[in-house]
């Protein structure tokens, strides 16, 4: 994972609050943070990708159908599991970047 000062640049003031993001509706469980964007899940089973160029939301989906408890990617696959007892294995298709 790459430390924060290669994802934001060495001149940000670490005290200070980017933006909020803003989509869920429950308990965030999750997040992974990369170079190339953020992912966040929560307790409704939904799961998110945004972008740190504009923080602007890139995609949704509905993961699970209770919280999402894990989540581990690699540039092409993205597995998931759930307090809904599955584990879901994601295609190349959801793009992470």
């Amino acid at each position: 994972m790459p430390d924060w000062k290669d994802v934001y640049g060495t001149d940000l003031d670490s005290r200070a609050c980017q933006s909020v993001l803003q989509s869920h509706i429950s308990l965030i469980t999750f997040l992974d943070l990369s170079a190339t964007g953020l992912i966040s899940t929560s307790a409704g089973g939904d799961m998110f990708s945004w972008s740190l160029d504009d923080y602007a939301e890139k995609w949704k989906v509905n993961a699970h159908d209770n919280s999402v408890t894990t989540l581990q990617r690699s540039e092409s696959i993205l597995v998931t599991g759930g307090s809904d007892g599955k584990v879901k294995v994601w295609n190349g298709r959801w793009r992470l970047s």
